[in-house]
């Protein structure tokens, strides 16, 4: 016999959640998660018929895991109306999601199913507790990845075989990118073709390449020839009549060629409204030479309605809708992700998030820092003159008066997983002549800068860089502080736009919305701006005893970025400095990024002393055993 469970209410929590016609194991009709990284799941419980569970008996959940993004875990929750609640789970894959304890552990069913097919997922009730229980709710929880999920249910009887497989996907055409180029003769250029086949995924094909004006290579690799005019590079699926061409034009390599639209960017990329909410969405062009410009957009909507302009208006109707928009006059288009709220009832609390995750530990103990994923300069000091208790070797960075930075060189930096939040903790010494910049600024010590900006980016004008620094005026003051330089407006300077719009400005130049000081100055031709944190009193001092800069000493660090809500970015994001475990700089209503930047996250760490007025003597800091995690311990 077999029992279905009926589903009350649907929520999401932590990924986009969508019911869809798409060639589900029964019916016409499945659910989808969308492909997130780490922790996401949608789920439902308070169920109107509840699933009575037997001894003996089979649950069963029916799956298919998208091939292009499989996730590392995948587990299932059963939901039952008594003390236990969501203490039923069983998990396939690795063990990464850290739901349940002791007294309601989670039991691991295996390796992660295949990709690519509907697979049928069975769980004895025995194994989770679910015996002569009444089940009212299930949650479908993924760690990255996505997948579809069809049938939930149970079964008394032996297993019947799983449905037949989905028909077998047939090539229906051929994409090649770029569409269009523009080289010298004798420039190179690489082409992919990508298929687009019967199921709405797309794969890799073999491809046959030929060309005008050029030769093209097995691989796609176009050598322009030395002919100034237009020609075409063409791609057909081996074996078949289906192909596609692009257009390159080869100019006079002493004039620049024009920049050509890559890609285009729909900001924010997600965002959860009320019924009857507005919020205008931006189309930003992505070029060939590296320059993001505006480019003019055809927008359209599901779930309420859009103005050409880009402003969204919710309907009435709860749900998750789309924003598409597709730069005029070619096919090159994003989409955002857009949840209409159900006002009428709140939705019931989610599970507890797991615990802080480290993302970065470095000792110092030796220079393999490329091994470890450091990049951009990796031939940092270490010494083992000086050192913490149990390690044998620190970093050294030592300025030589007049220098703007230390003898190493530029930064080093590493790119971890995007987060919201992030803690510094390290341990730090200065030469007993250190006094820093001798100035009311700098040095900077150490950055955090987050996804939307590229890995080698200059961290003094970026969407969001927050700082961790000390400035020495007889002693040294800690200092957190950020800048948003490429966020402002600078058609409307020094005007406050926090009710006007939320593409703008967070650090200055564009009003100050959580009331802290910030500053907007100009750079050459280019605006920068700042807020800033300082403690009223030095920590480190400069005669031996507590807090002597000459002693090794513990600096930590938090910074959570505030949340958005309605499309605006609300006072709630926090900035926090410990020294040697005394909490000397607490704020907790700090705007970071506003409703534009939705989807913002911290994923680039640098280590980047400089001293912008050159070092004023020769000094020293040493730093050893640093770590960054998600939260503080």
């Amino acid at each position: 016999m077999i029992r279905k469970l009926v589903i009350a209410a649907v929520v999401s929590i932590g990924a986009a959640f969508l019911i869809q016609n798409a060639l589900s194991s029964f019916g016409d009709r499945m659910h989808l998660s969308e492909p997130l990284s780490g922790l996401h799941q949608h789920y439902f419980w308070n169920a109107t018929q509840p699933l009575p569970v037997n001894d003996g008996d089979i649950l069963f959940q029916y799956v298919y895991i998208d091939p292009l993004n499989v996730p590392r875990e995948l587990m299932l929750q059963w939901h039952v109306n008594d003390p236990e609640g969501w203490g039923h789970r069983a998990y396939w894959g690795e063990d990464l999601i850290n739901f349940g304890d002791e007294n309601l552990p989670r039991t691991r069913m295996g390796p992660m199913p295949n990709a690519g097919e509907w697979i049928r997922l069975e769980v004895p009730a025995s194994q989770v507790n679910l015996e002569s229980k009444q089940v009212d709710g299930l949650a479908y929880t993924l760690f990255d990845g996505r997948a579809a999920w069809d049938n939930s249910g149970k079964n008394s009887q032996p297993t019947s075989p799983p449905p037949p497989p989905p028909p077998t996907p047939h090539l229906n055409s051929l994409d090649v990118t770029p569409a269009t180029v523009t080289l010298s003769p004798g420039q190179k250029k690489t082409f992919a073709a990508v298929g687009q086949w019967s199921d709405s995924v797309a794969r890799p094909v073999t491809i046959v390449w030929s060309s005008t004006g050029g030769t093209v290579s097995n691989s796609g690799s176009y050598t322009a020839g030395p002919t100034v005019g237009n020609f075409v590079v063409r791609a057909f699926a081996s074996g078949t009549p289906i192909g596609d061409s692009a257009t390159v034009e080869i100019r006079d390599s002493t004039s620049p060629p024009s920049p050509e639209l890559v890609a285009l960017d729909v900001t924010p990329a997600s965002v959860t409204l009320d019924p009857g909410a507005s919020l205008t969405f931006v189309g930003q062009g992505q070029w060939s030479d590296s320059i993001s410009r505006p480019v003019a957009v055809v927008w359209s909507a599901t779930g309420g309605t859009i103005s050409t302009s880009g402003a969204y208006t919710a309907g009435p109707t709860p749900g998750n809708f789309v924003v598409r928009a597709i730069a005029s006059g070619t096919t090159i288009g994003d989409s955002a992700a857009l949840v209409i709220r159900d006002t009428t009832s709140a939705p019931p609390p989610p599970p507890p998030p797991p615990p802080p995750t480290t993302l970065v530990q470095e000792g110092f103990e030796d220079t393999g820092f490329a091994a470890r994923g450091w990049y951009d300069n990796t031939s940092l000091t270490i010494t083992a003159a000086e050192h913490r208790p149990g390690g044998t070797k620190s970093l050294e960075a030592t300025f030589n008066q007049g220098s703007l930075k230390p003898t190493f060189g530029g930064s080093m930096r590493i790119r971890f997983s995007p987060t919201e939040s992030v803690y510094l903790s390290y341990w730090v010494k200065y030469s007993a002549n250190w006094v820093g910049s001798g100035v009311s600024y700098h040095p900077h010590e150490f950055h955090f800068i987050t996804d939307e900006d590229g890995q080698y980016i200059g961290p003094s004008a970026t969407h969001l860089t927050t700082y961790v620094e000390h400035n020495y005026q007889n002693g040294g003051f800690p200092i957190l502080s950020m800048q948003d330089a490429l966020n402002i407006d600078t058609g409307r300077l020094n005007q406050d736009l926090s009710l006007v719009t939320e593409n703008r400005a967070a650090a200055g130049c564009n009003g100050e919305t959580d009331s802290y000081s910030t500053s907007c100055y100009q750079s050459g031709t280019e605006w920068r701006n700042g807020k800033q944190w300082k403690t009223t009193l030095p920590a480190f001092t400069t005669v031996p005893g507590p807090g002597y800069k000459n002693d090794w000493h513990h600096v930590e660090a938090y910074f959570q970025l505030n949340t958005i809500q309605g499309g605006k970015g609300q006072l709630n994001g926090i900035a926090q400095y410990w020294f040697d475990g005394q909490l000397l700089i607490d704020h907790q209503d700090v705007l970071f990024r506003t409703g534009i930047h939705s989807t913002m996250k911290f994923n680039q760490f640098l280590i980047a002393p400089y001293i912008g007025v050159g070092s004023p003597v020769t000094q020293t800091m040493w730093v050893d055993d640093l770590v960054i995690q998600t939260a503080r311990p």
